[in-house]
């Protein structure tokens, strides 16, 4: 959004927050410029700057006592990683996926690590990553016109900002060589996913990642399919 909306809209959330008058706030490390705002409002405020999502997600379970209810989370979420990727390794058969995140000013190849996302998809899954000649790195950002060549059979890609303008440049990226030649797109078989980034960050959203992944490939047993 423009910068006048953001901060009418900043104004107003503030405004809310501080009329609710809650006993405990909660953030992450994109909140560290709040830290004393925060404590001006609520008598305790948690930062967690674990870049672990359940690190934060047992700490906040801590923080609001029910970390037994947290652990049974986690324990059914392993028990449906587990189950999802025997079934992503008989049908992909070793496939490739690379993720694409579409701003209103860059493309975003997401890396094989250090993000739940990655973690959840190339790591705890078991799917291969795409190649690119960056293919080590956390995630590389680049205008669309410098895409670089991509071995990958799926491209899972999140348009994000469309409101600030991600749709232009997502169109640009479609209109060169190097993504009109990905196998990908040639083969039909590029995905528009929702934000899998910010749902990575908790069981509930990862299990949701999982679900959408398996419809996505056709790997979803045809019993829940007829469930859905």
């Amino acid at each position: 959004m423009a910068v006048k909306e953001y901060e009418l809209v900043f104004a107003s959330q503030w405004e809310e927050l501080e009329r609710a008058k809650p006993d405990l706030i909660i953030g992450d490390f994109y909140h560290f410029s709040f830290r004393d705002r925060f404590q001006g409002i609520a008598p305790v405020s948690s930062l967690l700057a674990d870049r672990s999502w359940v690190n934060n997600y047992r700490k906040m379970a801590e923080i609001l006592g029910s970390s037994e209810e947290a652990e049974q989370a986690v324990n059914r979420l392993a028990m449906r990683v587990a189950a999802a990727r025997s079934l992503l390794a008989a049908r992909m058969g070793g496939k490739s996926i690379v993720v694409l995140q579409v701003t209103n000013h860059n493309i975003r190849i997401q890396g094989a690590t250090d993000h739940p996302l990655s973690e959840l998809l190339f790591g705890e899954l078991g799917l291969q990553p795409g190649r690119t000649e960056q293919s080590n790195a956390k995630r590389l950002e680049l205008q669309p016109e410098w895409l670089p060549q991509i071995d990958t059979d799926y491209a899972l890609v999140f348009q994000n900002h469309i409101r600030a303008g991600s749709e232009t440049i997502y169109d640009r990226m479609c209109g060169t060589h190097a993504w009109r030649s990905m196998r990908a797109v040639q083969n039909g078989n590029v995905l528009l996913i929702p934000n899998w980034f910010k749902m990575s960050w908790s069981p509930i959203g990862r299990e949701e990642i999982i679900d959408e992944l398996l419809m996505m490939t056709d790997t979803l047993p045809e019993a829940a399919k007829e469930s859905q």
